[in-house]
């Protein structure tokens, strides 16, 4: 009698693991299901701000070519006061030295004058080098007080 009790004890305990762990199958399909739609759908998230970013990144190059072609960042020297006015627009260097009545029209007083310009109207001037750290002044410095006065924009410059 001992054995037949042991025996259904035994069964019982079998029978009650064996819902336990169907139970516990069900519930990590529950959460299989779940983290496949989870995946899923930052997938899809994913993919659309990479694209979204993409062309982003394709305009701002289009952007770039076509001030390029414009003459954007590119210097040329303008020796007269005749070309500047021609050319302005495209182009917004000068040499002081050569220059004498744009000098004075523009203030400019010391060499080297960084007279800082944009749609026509002069936003600020950096005389000498001081204003960059000295002579020595890396590119980097440059780019940074050109963010400041908002001549170039930040996201520019980093890529």
């Amino acid at each position: 009698m001992n054995n037949k009790v042991t025996r259904n004890i035994e069964k019982h305990l079998l029978d009650a693991l064996r819902d336990k762990e169907n139970e516990i199958d069900l519930e990590i399909k529950r959460y299989e299901k779940l983290e496949k739609k989870i995946y899923d759908d930052n997938d899809e998230e994913l993919e659309f701000i990479k694209n979204k970013r993409l062309q982003e990144l394709k305009n701002k190059h289009n952007e770039n070519l076509n001030l390029l072609k414009k003459g954007h960042g590119i210097y040329k020297e303008i020796l007269s006061e005749k070309e500047f006015f021609e050319i302005c627009k495209n182009s917004k260097n000068i040499n002081a030295e050569k220059s004498p009545f744009l000098c004075e029209r523009l203030k400019i007083w010391c060499i080297p004058t960084l007279m800082l310009i944009q749609n026509g109207q002069t936003e600020h001037s950096i005389i000498g080098f001081d204003e960059l750290g000295g002579d020595n002044f890396s590119e980097q410095t440059l780019i940074n007080v050109l963010k400041k006065w908002k001549l170039i924009d930040s996201r520019e410059a980093e890529d």
